[in-house]
């Protein structure tokens, strides 16, 4: 065979593999779904430099990560009801895959809710609920996170378990703010079935505000023997209204989440309580669970309660290792 044959030869055998598309399948098999990123948006009403927003934050980026996910995450710059709904609009308008979005004010929340969902963005709730029946409530695919009625209950429940006080007060560290509201009402209901009259007091979030409002309320109300806090915005500064007022023996103290101040409350005897809510879990199965409706079409058929997790002295110890490592 002279050699411009065999060129020609092997050319021809070059074109011919070329041409078909059996041989090069690896370049063009369609890519599995798995491998496609989605995008999805949290649009929660917690700020950026919130250590308990930080907590959950962690949770969307851990999971953004593990399940290909372009992850946006949004939040007012202070608590903002306002804010909150203008960065939904904002969102819907960008047109993401799917929507975490917490319903911190039923009625600020609904409509644009509402009008992601019938454009066709699939919507998961984390970390307050829509309290109303499933036929009237928005119609999100579910809930993540825990009851904060029943937590409020769970907390109330064990300051009168230990001893029952003559008077309580509970704190509300935002107005407007759905959750404090429900941790509220079931503690001052639980206080009601056992004869307690309870106040409900607002703090705000600012420490030495929340301290000097504890500090004229307890002067006024000296029979007063329980504190509910709203959670890990109000617990320091609480804990330290009552050493300063000489009522740190007196007053048994309950409050909500997880994190150092909390953990060394309840370890030194200071707190008698803490219920939990594991908002780690709130922002990592919420983009699990989306991204995986977005490709699949999965769902879970109840809501997935993170929470309420009872923390005292007899448990604390377990949770160590989460606060170190940043997942309470």
């Amino acid at each position: 065979m002279q050699l411009h044959q065999l060129k020609f030869l092997l050319l021809s055998l070059v074109l011919l593999f070329a041409g078909n598309p059996g041989y090069s399948n690896a370049q063009t098999a369609p890519k599995k779904q798995s491998e496609i990123p989605v995008k999805i948006y949290s649009v929660i009403h917690g700020s950026p430099g919130d250590p308990f927003w930080a907590v959950y934050r962690k949770g969307l980026a851990d999971a953004a990560r593990d399940f290909n996910v372009e992850l946006t995450d949004l939040g007012p710059t202070k608590f903002s009801i306002q804010e909150h709904v203008e960065l939904l609009n904002s969102t819907i308008a960008a047109r993401p895959q799917g929507i975490i979005s917490s319903v911190v004010n039923v009625d600020a929340n609904d409509e644009p809710l509402r009008r992601a969902i019938s454009s066709g963005i699939p919507v998961i709730a984390v970390n307050v609920k829509d309290p109303r029946p499933v036929g009237e409530r928005i119609p999100y695919l579910f809930y993540i996170g825990t009851d904060n009625e029943l937590a409020g209950r769970a907390v109330a429940q064990r300051i009168v378990d230990t001893k029952k006080p003559k008077r309580a007060v509970c704190t509300i560290s935002e107005a407007g703010n759905l959750t404090t509201e429900l941790r509220c009402r079931g503690a001052t209901a639980v206080f009601a079935e056992n004869g307690i009259q309870t106040d409900k007091l607002l703090t705000g979030t600012n420490p030495t505000q929340v301290g000097e409002i504890l500090k004229g309320y307890f002067a006024n109300q000296p029979d007063t023997e329980a504190l509910v806090l709203s959670g890990v915005p109000n617990t320091q500064p609480g804990l330290q209204a009552l050493e300063e007022a000489g009522l740190a023996s007196k007053v048994a103290m309950g409050t909500f989440d997880l994190s150092g101040p909390i953990l060394d409350g309840i370890k030194a005897n200071k707190i008698l309580v803490s219920v939990a809510q594991q908002q780690y879990l709130q922002g990592y199965l919420a983009v699990q669970f989306l991204s995986l409706n977005i490709r699949y079409g999965f769902s879970a058929a109840n809501d997935v309660l993170t929470g309420p997790t009872v923390l005292d002295s007899t448990n604390i110890d377990r949770f160590i290792a989460a606060v170190k490592d940043g997942y309470s």
